[in-house]
Formats: structure tokens, sequence, C-alpha cells
């Protein structure tokens, strides 16, 4: 009987050992700005985007492999949404997971990196064109985000959206718009309970802005009849 039960105590053993193995054996991808898709995501050579190795990560998981994708240091831009469904959870026995490389800051970003060409407009005022179809609301310079063009000009020293106008958004400015389309409207609640936003689609015919939005606060009221300001219209 003892020899039996030692036996079987063995088994045991030898069962936990082995499955221990193969929950901690895995596979490791690695992904790097400086990086190529047609990279095999190894150490040596990564891959460059998420995506690619999402794609990498799910075919491992599906045949029973742990994985690891290891993010080094750096921006990734993401032109299109990085979705994560139910084929990227793993298992119990095949996890995934998504880490940074040792102390390296990996920082994943839904912007768009752009090369620009500045041009000096007027009085110290820059420009530059964007490719078609490129929406801003908001602009990083050397990874410093810029006040974007707005009424009444930016102040750090007010505490409400750093300046603010009665007038910000009224018929009679909106009138000196040649073309207000793709500006944001923003103005506190009318009792102050946070702020609302609106984005502006043209002018009516009467001269009035045409919007869309206010629903950022769940309770919606007219906007505040003095704390607002207008921002993105040249």
């Amino acid at each position: 009987m003892k020899i039996l039960e030692t036996l079987l105590f063995f088994i045991a053993i030898v069962g936990l050992v082995m499955a221990a193995e193969s929950v901690s054996a895995g596979v490791e991808f690695y992904v790097s700005p400086a990086g190529k898709d047609t990279n095999p995501g190894t150490q040596a050579k990564p891959y460059a985007t998420l995506q690619r190795a999402q794609i990498s990560a799910r075919k491992s998981s599906a045949a029973g492999q742990p994985v690891r994708v290891i993010l080094r240091g750096g921006t990734y831009y993401l032109p299109t949404t990085l979705a994560f469904t139910y084929s990227d959870s793993g298992t119990k026995t095949a996890t995934v997971s998504y880490e940074s490389y040792n102390n390296e800051l990996p920082v994943i970003s839904g912007g768009e990196r752009l090369s620009l060409k500045w041009t000096l407009y007027k009085n110290g005022i820059m420009q530059a064109d964007v490719p078609a179809g490129v929406e801003i609301d908001q602009l990083f310079i050397n990874d410093i985000r810029q006040v974007m063009a707005r009424y009444p000009n930016f102040d750090p020293k007010v505490d409400h959206f750093n300046g603010y106008a009665a007038d910000a958004f009224s018929k009679e400015r909106a009138a000196k718009w040649a073309n207000p389309v793709g500006g944001y409207m923003h103005a506190m609640h009318q009792n102050e309970w946070g702020d609302e936003h609106w984005r502006i689609f043209g002018k009516k015919t009467n001269g009035e802005l045409e919007y869309a939005g206010g629903w950022q606060n769940n309770r919606p009221s007219p906007p505040h009849g003095t704390y607002r300001f207008v921002e993105n219209i040249f």
C-alpha cells in the first residue's frame, strides 16, 4: 500500500512539474518604432506595429502557447483603432500579456505624426498645410502641446478656460469668420457643474452658427452666459 501511495505521489509531483513547465513555456514577440512588420518579431528583429504583433499573438494563443508582447520604448501611432476582443484574452494555460521592455517607456498614441513645412504668415504667426482628410483638435510640436487659435487668447492666470468672453461665439463675432467649419465652442454648464463642447459645421443664412454637441455633461443645460470661448477658427 505504501509503495502504491509513494508511486501515486511521485506521479502527481511529475504531473505538476510538467504542467508548470507547459504553462511557463511560451513565445515572445517584440515591437519597436524602429522595427518592421516584415520582421519575425524577435528581439533582434522586432515588429513595427502593435497590429502586426496582435496577429502573431492571436495565432500563438490559439495554438495553446502563452504569449508575451514586449514593447520597446518610443511612440506607437495608431492610424486605425486597435481593438481587443475575446481572441486576445488567452486562456488560463495560454496567457497573453502586453508589457514594456525593462524600464523603457512605450507610448501608444491615437495621434498622427505629421511632417509639415512651416512658413511665416504675419506678426510671428506660423502656418502649414496638412494632408487632406486630417482633422486636428490637438497639436504637439516637440512633445509640447500647442494652444490652438482661440478667442479670447490663452491666459494661464485666468481660472475659467484660461480665458473667457460672453461674445465668444455670438452672431456678431461669427460674422467676422469667413469659414468657421471645424471650430469648437466651449462653455461652462449654466450652473457651473462642468463644461460642454460643440463642433461647428458652418453658418446659417441668418449668420448664426450651425453646431452639434453639448452632451458631454450628464445634466445638459443652456451654456453659461459668460464663461465661454471658441477655438480652431482662422
